[in-house]
């Protein structure tokens, strides 16, 4: 996270995340993760963030790196809970950016719920727009803050 001391007009962090999956029982474990960048700014209600996230899989037939995008918006009422949208996206490989309607773009209502300043509660359902979309999606986080 770059420190408030640094006086920029928005928020900017990175987050990294590695891990593995296998696709199904039968299959070897794939290597893969996340790089994304995170540029927010809070004005009193509202909280707007995007981050320019980059998928990549190191290992297996489907290596590869992908542009996935996201946007959330929420306005936050009594600094209790929000209401909004996210917005993502799954452009296309750094290789190949396929047609519009073969990308994947999900847009939904959220609701955030803040119930301790360590603890986030986040959940919406999103609806693809593409063919190429996932067509709905429930969505459920819960995020621990440690440290400050």
């Amino acid at each position: 996270m770059v420190p408030q001391g640094w006086k920029w007009p928005f928020g900017t962090s990175l987050s990294v995340e590695f891990g593995f999956f296998r696709p199904n029982v039968n299959a070897s474990f794939f290597w893969q993760g996340e790089i994304r960048p995170i540029i927010d700014k809070t004005m009193k209600n509202w909280y707007v963030s995007f981050n320019p996230d980059i998928n990549f899989i190191l290992t297996g037939p489907g290596k590869q790196w992908v542009l996935s995008p996201q946007l959330k918006t929420v306005y936050s009422i009594k600094q209790k809970f929000g209401v909004g949208f996210e917005y993502y996206t799954g452009i296309g490989t750094f290789q190949k950016i396929p047609s519009f309607d073969a990308q994947e773009h999900l847009i939904g209502p959220m609701f955030d719920l803040y119930t301790d300043p360590k603890w986030e509660l986040n959940t919406g359902f999103l609806f693809g727009l593409t063919p190429g979309s996932n067509q709905r999606i429930f969505k459920l986080l819960i995020g621990r803050r440690f440290g400050k």
